[in-house]
């Protein structure tokens, strides 16, 4: 999917430095190719970033001009591969305009926005980055809809949200000025959860579910083709108490999600895999999880009695024919009564390289304080996460290689934030950014630590750029500055892995 950070921030004409922000790489073959530093007036607005992988960065924000005459005035930087600046423009929205939509679409970068008050009005901009021409175009929306998806589909635009209390979905054309509304699964009020257009960008999936999932655990896909004729609906069936998110399609017509399901005490959390036919799904409760090092975590006298729970598991996995280890949920009762082993797999991050191949990056945690199952099933979960976890998979949701690495003293650290992988290294960007070798099993990760003229850094995000090098960004802190409130210096930042 799209992958864009809107954020709540400040404004100014930017300043660009290619200032060096100074990693520690430790003696590994990773090196910093290219930096650059932004630097925006603190006044309050907003600004996005927008990678488009491997080609372009796009830094937008409204300008200071703009914000005191009470105008509607944004600046777009477009960088190239190398972090050089490439093109640059303002976009001149009408006032009481909010931006709620972005997009690159054959070298054209798109920008939507909607009247606050009457949401049937909008704008969409076009900047053509190469002849540096703008386009404007002013949508009236046929009904006033609140505006949560954009993206392009051939030379048309998808365009989806809120209509009273249910979800919509428009294609308009911009050559005729006429929409269509869709008609799908999702229009039974219905909760979409994504909208997928292939890589071709000849059709698109509309993914649902119905809005009380407690009631209802069905997925639903409704297929367009760019015209907006509805190609087909399917429902597979899903798993009692399953709810999904992250999914992706890939070309064999297999769908990929994070699912979270009631079903144990638990509260498992996996992936989940669906076969376009419909007939039936393809269920997988993966749990990855490296068992050696898992028991270094388990007090001495209880890893006995685990060790050979565990073993009984692999058993019953072989005769069931089920991915092993498919659930973990009671492995032990010791002299204080029943104690379950509650693991926690968290899905961060969804990569989808191309048609054959994706990636899963995650934590692992284990729930602690509690004893009974039926009480601690009303109780808030709390999770220590003690691993990271890295997945590999072929389009048939085939498990080609899996990795977990025990965090030991940053398990306090990883709470959930972004992930990304250059070659052979696995990058984990939370309150530290940490980074670990797939192929060396029994090594511990690595901390990086990053500074700049004296300055901390925090790290909003790190994603692929291509398969040797991660993209990096985040704010730079200086000392006695408060985050959310002096947030005014960002940097964008390439690390390449020198093996590859």
């Amino acid at each position: 999917m799209r992958s864009f950070l809107l954020i709540v921030a400040f404004s100014f004409s930017a300043i660009i430095e290619n200032v060096a922000q100074v990693i520690d790489f430790k003696g590994l073959p990773l090196e910093t190719v290219k930096t650059a530093n932004i630097t925006i007036h603190p006044s309050e607005d907003e600004f996005l970033l927008f990678p488009v992988a491997g080609k372009q960065v796009f830094f937008a924000h409204q300008t200071l001009e703009g914000y005191n005459n009470a105008q509607n005035v944004w600046e777009v930087i477009m960088f190239d591969s190398l972090l050089q600046i490439q093109a640059k423009t303002k976009l001149d929205f009408d006032r009481n305009m909010k931006v709620v939509g972005y997009d690159f679409h054959k070298g054209h970068f798109l920008c939507l926005s909607q009247k606050s008050e009457r949401k049937n009005i909008a704008q969409i901009i076009s900047w053509d980055s190469g002849s540096n021409e703008q386009v404007m175009k002013n949508l009236i929306l046929p009904v006033e809809i609140s505006l949560r998806y954009f993206e392009c589909v051939g030379s048309k635009l998808i365009l989806s949200g809120m209509f009273e209390d249910s979800y919509l979905v428009l294609l308009f054309d911009p050559k005729s000025n006429k929409y269509i509304t869709l008609k799908g699964f999702f229009n039974n009020n219905e909760k979409i959860l994504a909208i997928e257009v292939d890589d071709e960008n000849e059709y698109f999936d509309v993914i649902s579910t119905k809005t009380d999932a407690e009631e209802d655990n069905s997925l639903h896909v409704s297929t367009f083709d760019s015209q907006g004729k509805l190609l087909e609906n399917y429902a597979p069936i899903m798993p009692e108490g399953v709810f999904l998110g992250n999914i992706q399609k890939t070309k064999s017509g297999f769908h990929l999600g994070e699912f979270n399901s009631n079903e144990s005490i638990s509260d498992s959390e996996g992936l989940y895999f669906m076969n376009s036919a419909g007939e039936r799904a393809v269920q997988a409760y993966y749990r990855f999880i490296d068992f050696d090092s898992f028991f270094d975590y388990l007090p001495a006298k209880r890893r006995e009695k685990a060790t050979a729970k565990i073993e009984k598991i692999k058993e019953a996995g072989k005769k069931n024919s089920f991915s092993f280890p498919y659930r973990i949920a009671k492995l032990w009762e010791d002299d204080e009564g029943l104690n379950v082993l509650g693991e926690k797999y968290k899905v961060h991050v969804v990569n989808r390289y191309d048609h054959r191949r994706m990636t899963i990056f995650g934590s692992i945690g284990m729930q602690s304080n509690f004893s009974s199952p039926q009480y601690n099933y009303h109780l808030e979960r709390q999770y220590e996460y003690h691993s990271l976890f890295y997945v590999k998979f072929d389009a048939q949701g085939k498990s080609i290689r899996e990795c977990s690495m025990p965090l030991e003293s940053f398990k306090s650290h990883v709470k959930g934030k972004f992930s990304a992988k250059a070659g052979d290294y696995v990058f984990f960007a939370g309150e530290d950014l940490i980074v670990k070798n797939i192929n060396e099993r029994f090594r511990d990760p690595e901390k990086l630590n990053m500074s700049s003229e004296g300055a901390s850094s925090k790290f909003e995000r790190i994603e692929n750029w291509d398969e040797n090098t991660v993209l990096l960004y985040g704010v730079v802190e200086g000392e006695g500055k408060k985050l959310m409130n002096n947030r005014d210096k960002f940097f964008i930042q390439l690390i390449k892995n020198n093996n590859y």
